[in-house]
């Protein structure tokens, strides 16, 4: 069985684990399941600050959207440019096999 590691970068741990989220969606669709903890690293150390399983709560707490955080685009101003890969400085990983 193949096995897949999928990265999700943000600027905060939970919009890490949110766009980790969004990356595993398809793959679960196509069947693929979890197999390890998620794990949050910090960019800067490179050590891992916060790990924890799919099915915890602390799980589902991450992937729900911040209260408060829905934009209509005219209230926040983003930059042009998105941050590239390296800027972020928290990646949430998870593996999955399928």
């Amino acid at each position: 069985m193949p096995t897949i590691t999928i990265d999700g970068r943000g600027l905060t741990p939970r919009e890490a684990v949110q766009d980790m989220a969004k990356r595993m969606e398809p793959l679960t669709l196509k069947g693929y399941e979890p197999i390890s903890e998620v794990e949050i690293v910090d960019e800067k150390t490179k050590k891992v600050v916060e790990h924890f399983q799919v099915t915890d709560p602390e799980f589902a707490l991450h992937v729900q959207p911040a209260k408060g955080s829905a934009s209509s685009g005219r209230g926040a101003q983003r930059d042009h440019k998105p941050p590239m890969p390296h800027e972020y400085p928290y990646i949430a990983r998870l593996t999955l096999e399928g």
